[in-house]
């Protein structure tokens, strides 16, 4: 079957942004809904982890997002349980990029989807940003991507987004978010280059962008570039010091430099900040295993497992430590 090539769509991302340009969170749903026009019609589908500031949020969108394949009766959606909290495990980095789309195709297969359904939720100070993409399980390559500007003042978005309360988001020009996804859609071709143009096309319009730098920073991973890399999640970290990813995204950067003892300083404080991340530990676990410390590392890996039972990574480093 030929299959479609990637399609960018982005709502109201061009010109000065206005309130009439901003869409509501069910709107914002509809429109991401519309990745299902890449597969045919009883095709079976599985919306993996959204990544959102609480897990809340997440739960919410992935909800609200199935609720709409299921009303549009096209697609068969596989039910939660289980099966998709294994893909939540499998895909901690599937967004980041350090794991290609492959990691997708196998969770497919697992599940015996057709298309995996990844995606993010980011909220900025003037509004926020619904971005979502389908990954075909037979040839890995990404069908359709579909991003929607929302405004913050919708009443479904201020409930769901409470439980942040005051915490300041980040200020954020429409044109520089635009560069972040154009950035993101080359990524997820495997185009790391013209990824790298975007986010540095993003910073040039604000400097003080960290989702650029530290995006960008996966980018250069990608391409080996480890000392390019690391400078990146060090600018992004210079801009948020709370930045738990940028940390672990760091750390794994300094690992394939060698550098183990950096490795473990970022992972333990990316643990500071965000004590139940699992990819933390069994990254930490990762280092302390080519240290030879294995009972540090069968400790980090076990507590990875009681943190997520499904994190697949942690129950196979395990077995070799």
């Amino acid at each position: 079957m030929k299959r479609m090539t990637a399609a960018v769509w982005v709502l109201a991302c061009a010109g000065t942004l206005g309130a009439a340009d901003l869409v509501s969170l069910d709107q914002a749903v509809a429109a991401a809904a519309a990745v299902e026009a890449a597969e045919p019609a009883g095709a079976e589908i599985a919306v993996a982890q959204l990544e959102a500031p609480l897990p809340s949020i997440s739960k919410f969108l992935i909800d609200r997002l199935n609720a709409r394949f299921v009303a549009n009766r096209k697609l068969k959606v596989l039910a939660r349980g289980e099966a998709l909290d294994f893909i939540n495990s499998e895909h901690q980095f599937q967004m980041t990029g350090l794991v290609s789309d492959l990691s997708a195709v196998g969770i497919g297969h697992f599940l015996g989807a057709k298309a995996v359904i990844t995606g993010t939720f980011e909220r900025f100070s003037s509004f926020s940003q619904l971005w979502v993409r389908a990954v075909d399980v037979e040839t890995s390559q990404v069908l359709a991507m579909r991003a929607a500007l929302i405004r913050n003042d919708d009443p479904v978005l201020a409930e769901i987004t409470r439980p942040l309360g005051a915490q300041n988001a980040p200020a954020v020009t429409e044109n520089a978010l635009d560069r972040l996804t154009r950035g993101k859609a080359a990524f997820a071709q495997g185009d790391y280059d013209l990824a790298i143009a975007n986010y540095t096309a993003a910073l040039g319009i604000d400097p003080n962008y960290a989702d650029a730098s530290y995006n960008r920073g996966i980018a250069y991973y990608n391409k080996k570039d480890y000392d390019r890399a690391v400078a990146d999640f060090t600018a992004a970290l210079g801009i948020n010091p709370n930045f738990a990813d940028a940390y672990v995204y760091r750390g794994i950067a300094y690992r394939n430099k060698g550098d183990y003892d950096k490795a473990v300083a970022d992972y333990t404080q990316a643990l500071k900040i965000q004590p139940d991340y699992a990819s933390a530990l069994s990254n930490r676990g990762n280092v302390y295993y080519n240290r030879k410390e294995y009972d540090r590392a069968i400790a980090d890996y076990n507590a990875a497992l009681r943190i997520n039972p499904n994190f697949a990574d942690a129950y196979c480093n395990r077995g070799f430590a």
